[in-house]
């Protein structure tokens, strides 16, 4: 994304995850990367402010680590 003034490359300024439909049990949770893209030309009269908010679903977000053979021997390991 480019600054609609400047047109000069914009930076992540911010970034935060959002959850969508986390209060209804009807529905499966949708979580969200979401990035505020904000101008960095110093000369721009936009410098630092949100130019544009990118949203990204994460398409698994119930999705565990699965423990293989070795992480539960270490698990056993440091119980010892």
């Amino acid at each position: 994304m480019v600054c609609p003034v400047c047109k000069i490359l914009c930076r992540v300024g911010r970034t935060y995850f959002k959850a969508v439909d986390d209060d209804t049990p009807d529905k499966p949770t949708r979580i969200f990367i979401v990035h505020e893209l904000v101008c960095r030309n110093r000369a721009c009269p936009k410098y630092n402010t949100v130019v544009e908010v990118a949203e990204f679903e994460q398409k698994n977000p119930t999705a565990t680590a699965v423990e293989t053979e070795d992480t539960e021997s270490e698990v056993t390991t440091a119980e010892e």
